[in-house]
């Protein structure tokens, strides 16, 4: 069997060969038939973008939430530059088809490579190739996407080197760049005495006196302290009164009655975690 080594040899030999059948070429008296390259229908050396590179590609990885965003502001773009009579804005429908496929169809999230060809775009958004060229083009006119060229270095049957042109290296551009784009201002403050208005820390005083019997000491001194934490709240207040006047009456009962070693009946504390009775 073959190896890597022995192909790659074998590449080398025929690169030579055709080398040197190029240099005969040149001979006086030696004429070129037989020696040409009937596949070629093109003066090029390469079928090639004039821009290509073989560089390597270097891939930002971006994550879901900031891709999520891209999105989102996008949408907001073309609602922004909507005009009455006219179906989209500025990017219109078949480039923010385009988009949402990069986005959410090819882009890698963890390495950040994002490099579908033309004919992926198209069986995946179900556009054409060229409804695909021209969506690319408008997304890199509007500055949403950018891409690189790439080519790669390949020996033919006939021993020649070559470069093939492979898909393009995209990458989605951050709304800041984008040209016509002005990103929506950021929602206002809530009122006071409203929604919101309190942060998410602060709970009424009800709420906090459940979550300390559930999860917190669930002793009935820090029941009533965080039932006299909210004065405002009247419910709260008369649950706290009715709460020291009965650990009064039970201090009383324990100093009247003799000294039994027992503890008196935690009465508030039935009460509070007992909730509405069933019916029998």
């Amino acid at each position: 069997m073959a190896t890597e080594g022995d192909t790659l040899a074998k590449e080398r030999r025929v690169y030579r060969m055709m080398q040197l059948g190029q240099i005969v070429m040149n001979l006086p008296g030696v004429t070129g038939a037989g020696l040409t390259r009937p596949d070629l229908k093109s003066t090029a050396h390469w079928k090639l973008w004039r821009d290509s590179t073989t560089k390597a590609t270097r891939w930002q990885p971006t994550s879901k939430p900031t891709l999520r965003q891209i999105w989102e502001h996008a949408q907001a773009y073309d609602r922004q530059t909507h005009e009455a009579g006219k179906h989209g804005g500025a990017i219109g429908h078949s480039a923010m088809t385009v988009l949402r496929s990069l986005i959410f169809d090819f882009h890698n999230a963890a390495t950040g490579q994002l490099d579908p060809s033309w004919a992926a775009i198209s069986r995946r958004t179900g556009l054409s190739r060229s409804a695909v060229h021209t969506a690319l083009a408008r997304l890199r006119d509007l500055g949403i996407v950018s891409w690189m060229r790439r080519a790669v270095e390949k020996i033919d049957d006939y021993g020649s080197f070559i470069l093939e042109q492979i898909s393009n290296a995209y990458a989605l551009l951050p709304w800041g760049q984008w040209r016509g784009y002005k990103p929506p201002p950021p929602a206002p403050e809530p009122e006071a005495g409203t929604w919101g208005d309190h942060p998410c820390g602060d709970r009424h005083a009800l709420d906090q006196a459940v979550a300390e019997g559930k999860f917190g000491e669930g002793t009935t001194p820090a029941k009533l302290a965080a039932l006299e934490s909210d004065p405002a709240d009247g419910l709260a207040a008369a649950l706290a009164a009715w709460g020291r006047a009965i650990q009064e009456r039970e201090a009383q009962a324990t100093t009247e009655s003799p000294a039994t070693g027992q503890q008196p009946p935690q009465n508030f504390n039935r009460l509070w975690n007992r909730g509405p009775e069933r019916p029998r």
